[in-house]
């Protein structure tokens, strides 16, 4: 009997292992959460490749620019490397290969010019669906034609105006004032920008005449010059596609 509470006896033992599992305090392994720190596969914070990316993506616009194009027609044009420039950035085209240099510009063809320089693709896709409102007075449009979403934008932006409330004549002929006027908007010159232009002084541009402070902020920005050599700017006269061409590459800088 006795030796059966020497048995019991030796539990004290056993309690005293209980407490080395305590020992066992596996929440030290715990800390193996410290694997955590695999979190620095976070590495993928080399997403910071991101700027690679855009690096990478930089390269890709200049590429999109097709090459020089070649038009049949300009070899001997005064405004070759001008044609050849705009031609470049999609704003004019030419027709099977030619560019027809000495063909008057239109006020569609002037319109294409600057929505493709101040809008983006999808704006100028989108525009007549998107403004409906503020075009549908112009009667003389076909909107669903190739010059229809650019006249669009041109007066969504109130860049290019009607010759009216309703008609905006897309196929007249364009001149020298309309493209003065519509090229210096598209600028957005400030009112002393305008201003400052004034010592063009043209015998044939009168102070009040509507097109006077884009005619002469055209010429002291360099893009507009006067049509004869006795300061006359010929503010009705047609302009050509060269000449339009030349003015919307040196206006907007265009490489």
């Amino acid at each position: 009997g006795g030796g059966g509470r020497g048995g019991r006896s030796s539990a004290p033992r056993t309690t005293v292992t209980a407490p080395t599992a305590p020992t066992t305090v596996p929440v030290p392994t715990a800390p193996t959460i410290t694997s955590v720190p695999t979190a620095p596969t976070i590495a993928p914070v080399p997403a910071g490749s991101p700027p690679a990316m855009q690096l990478a993506v930089k390269p890709v616009a200049p590429i999109g620019s097709p090459p020089v194009p070649q038009f049949t027609d300009i070899r001997n044009s005064w405004g070759k490397s001008y044609i050849q420039t705009i031609a470049r950035h999609g704003y004019m085209t030419g027709f099977g290969g030619v560019f027809s240099p000495n063909d008057t510009a239109t006020r569609a063809e002037l319109s294409k010019v600057l929505a493709k320089h101040l809008a983006t693709s999808a704006e100028i896709a989108s525009c007549r669906t998107q403004h409906t409102a503020q075009i549908s007075q112009f009667t003389d449009i076909d909107w669903s034609d190739w010059y229809g979403n650019f006249v669009c934008v041109m007066l969504v932006k109130k860049i290019f105006v009607g010759v009216n409330h309703t008609t905006f004549a897309p196929h007249r002929r364009l001149t020298r004032a309309e493209a003065a006027v519509a090229i210096a908007r598209a600028q957005q010159p400030s009112l002393t920008e305008l201003r400052a232009g004034f010592t063009a002084g043209f015998n044939d541009v009168q102070l009040y005449d509507w097109f006077n402070m884009a005619v002469n902020y055209g010429v002291a920005r360099g893009y507009l010059r006067p049509a004869t050599e006795h300061r006359n700017f010929q503010p009705h006269k047609l302009v050509t596609r060269t000449e339009l061409a030349k003015m919307i590459v040196i206006a907007f800088g265009l490489q």
